[in-house]
């Protein structure tokens, strides 16, 4: 409404000082609205259900980015080595970066004292010691200050410094014209590596790979713990596997994937309390340290794994004993294979040639995490409409139906479901394409 267009911050911690408020009541993210930054800005579409909406409000963290013109750089001739007070010296301009000085905590060496007027969200203490991660240091090329009572984090163990040479702060930037990448970010062994930011902020490597070279992508702490000494109970154990994870609830699920939350809340699963867990395993450990090492991603399965996932008694795979009989279907009568047990699709399945031959797998056709509709409206679990997936596969023609070979079969409980065999027409089924 004022022109004023932001990306908002929602990493950790930034993500919890988000707040969408819609006339007077505050939405959760995922179910009430959903956050889009993918046009390099921040949009907020409202999902069904909040009614007439009068205003809206937000609080967020901006994602600033800082444009400055250097007009006297070092000569060729000229250099610059480092020994000690680049924290202060840093801190001439960058006041509130610099904590560093006033109201030290003996037990970590850096303050938590503010030396400025700016948002603390974006600082980074400095001045502590590196005990904890300096092994990971060199990984990327990061430095720390030699004192007498020990190494220490400072300004340059994350950036390099501006202004010390023109060729060289090129080399960090992103040339926006060509769409490539300068100096040492492009011989790191990574091909047409981007900042995602719009700007390197001089830091030693691209995107988050300063943060993870002392925080790291799994345990995530230690960098934490070594300047606020904290206690963060995570180990080993914690992101190297799922052992020991206990269920958490669906809804902790959210905040990171919030995208398939809202989806699986359209599904059946979710009318029927079938949640993330049941699928992907207890996220304790997943939440506390999240990596792809200690939760379940049944895409990552063979494909007889994945139709295993939903083939347990509880969900879609409770058949006992197959049944063949003569199905009428209007012009021709054929034999086929089907279970009486109402959620036996996977029984059903394991019978067909889409199983047994062409490594078809249930998530090939429906979608774990969403819904469909048809023209009618009529929403299916699937990834695309029926005759759609059919088509993906089978050249089936103008005049397919897919009802035809999924004919609604009469169950135990009196219920109708589809045929999950494919046995009525398997051998008349249209070629593959």
């Amino acid at each position: 409404e004022n022109s004023q267009q932001y990306q908002w911050v929602r990493s950790y911690p930034y993500n919890k000082g988000t707040q969408v408020w819609v006339s007077g009541q505050l939405k959760t993210e995922g179910v009430d609205y959903l956050l889009d930054g993918t046009s390099g800005e921040t949009r907020i579409k409202l999902l069904q259900g909040n009614g007439s909406v009068t205003v809206v409000y937000a609080y967020f963290y901006p994602a600033l980015q800082v444009k400055m013109e250097v007009k006297d750089y070092l000569k060729s001739s000229e250099s610059v080595q480092h020994t000690s007070g680049i924290n202060q010296f840093c801190g001439a301009c960058h006041t509130d970066y610099n904590t560093d000085t006033g109201d030290i905590d003996t037990s970590t060496g850096s303050s938590d004292k503010l030396t400025g007027q700016y948002t603390e969200a974006y600082r980074h203490q400095v001045g502590f010691k590196v005990d904890e991660f300096k092994a990971f240091l060199p990984l990327t090329n990061m430095v720390y200050e030699k004192r007498s009572n020990g190494d220490v984090m400072t300004c340059l163990t994350c950036h390099y410094a501006h202004g010390v040479s023109k060729e060289f702060w090129k080399r960090t930037l992103l040339d926006t014209t060509n769409q490539k990448v300068y100096g040492y970010w492009s011989e790191v062994g990574e091909n047409g590596l981007k900042e995602i930011a719009g700007s390197s902020a001089l830091k030693r490597a691209p995107n988050m790979g300063t943060c993870e070279t002392c925080h790291r992508k799994g345990p995530g702490a230690e960098g934490y713990n070594a300047n606020t000494g904290q206690n963060v109970s995570v180990t080993a154990t914690t992101y190297e596997s799922q052992t020991g994870a206990t269920a958490v609830g669906s809804s902790s699920c959210q905040s990171c994937h919030p995208k398939y939350y809202t989806g699986w809340k359209k599904t059946a699963h979710f009318d029927n309390s079938v949640g993330c867990e049941a699928c992907h395993g207890n996220g304790s450990l997943h939440v506390k340290a999240p990596n792809s090492r200690n939760i379940t991603n049944p895409a990552t399965k063979n494909a007889g794994g994945k139709v295993d996932t939903c083939g347990t008694a509880a969900c879609h795979g409770n058949g006992t004993t197959a049944k063949s009989i003569n199905y009428d279907f209007g012009n021709v009568t054929e034999s086929i294979i089907y279970y009486g047990e109402a959620m036996s699709q996977v029984q059903e399945f394991k019978e067909s040639k889409h199983y047994s031959k062409a490594g078809v797998y249930c998530s090939t056709c429906h979608n774990p995490h969403g819904m469909i509709a048809d023209k009618n409206g009529i929403e299916k679990q699937l990834k695309y409409l029926p005759n759609a997936l059919c088509g993906s596969c089978h050249d089936t023609g103008a005049a397919f139906d897919w009802a035809t070979f999924m004919p609604k079969v009469g169950r135990d409980d009196g219920s109708d479901q589809a045929l999950h065999s494919f046995t009525a027409f398997e051998t008349e089924m249209p070629g593959l394409r």
